[in-house]
């Protein structure tokens, strides 16, 4: 008799929790819930999201009602709509305990800019294409042509060597694509022009150009040549300015 009534002791006990847990929930869902209780935090400095952004986000996903109750927050619908967002790589939306609702935004990062002719839009570093913004500009390596999207890696490989050593980044300013085998350097002056050749072997070509600056164009000057190619492999072929001297 002791083992049932302590069964029923604890069977009651649970419902009684229970029913405290739904009037607890039921009046937590039914507060009103304001746009000062949404706490936003975005990755990056970049602009492509703005926190006025992210609220339009949330009032859209508002029921159409003048007052709206925090049991009306649908997370997983802000997070979806967030997500669908071109600049947004994640998102992460949740509710806490006492009504504020956290938001937390990574940003898409450009690590190119291309200028197909037909289109412009950035590349980021898995190569995922996302198309230019209206409210913000990232400055970034520049690279025309009709570029396909079988070269998009080797893209993103070729402006992330560039962005990460100082003196290819002092130089080279964009890209140009001629054709599948011949891709341009431009750099930041009208002395000459590198003939990078195919997108193959990028560090090899990169480390090549880097001894020829530091043992030959820092000595003589950037005016002494008009060209200088990396197509060849183990080889740089520089092409002298005929200019040069008489001027």
């Amino acid at each position: 008799m002791k083992l049932k009534y302590r069964f029923i002791k604890i069977a009651l006990s649970l419902a009684l929790l229970g029913i405290m847990w739904w009037f607890s929930a039921k009046r937590f869902n039914e507060k009103s819930f304001s746009m000062d209780a949404v706490r936003t935090e975005i990755t990056t400095e970049q602009k492509f999201v703005l926190k006025q952004n992210i609220k339009e986000v949330i009032q859209q996903s508002f029921p159409n009602e003048n007052k709206v109750t925090i049991g009306a927050i649908e997370t997983a619908l802000i997070e979806q709509k967030l997500n669908e967002n071109s600049f947004v790589d994640s998102a992460n939306v949740y509710l806490n305990q006492r009504g504020t609702l956290f938001v937390f935004v990574n940003q898409k990062q450009p690590i190119v800019r291309i200028n197909t002719g037909k289109e412009s839009f950035y590349l980021t570093e898995k190569s995922d294409k996302f198309p230019l913004s209206s409210q913000y500009a990232k400055e970034c390596l520049l690279v025309t042509g009709a570029i396909k999207p079988s070269e998009y890696a080797k893209i993103v490989a070729l402006a992330q060597f560039i962005s990460m050593d100082k003196l290819l980044k002092k130089h080279i300013i964009g890209v140009q694509k001629e054709n599948d085998y011949s891709f341009i350097l431009l750099v930041n002056n009208d002395f000459y022009q590198i003939d990078f050749g195919d997108l193959n072997n990028i560090e090899e070509k990169f480390e090549g150009l880097k001894g020829f600056y530091t043992q030959y164009l820092n000595h003589v000057g950037l005016q002494k040549y008009s060209k200088i190619s990396l197509r060849f492999k183990n080889q740089i072929v520089a092409t002298k300015n005929e200019t040069y001297g008489k001027q």
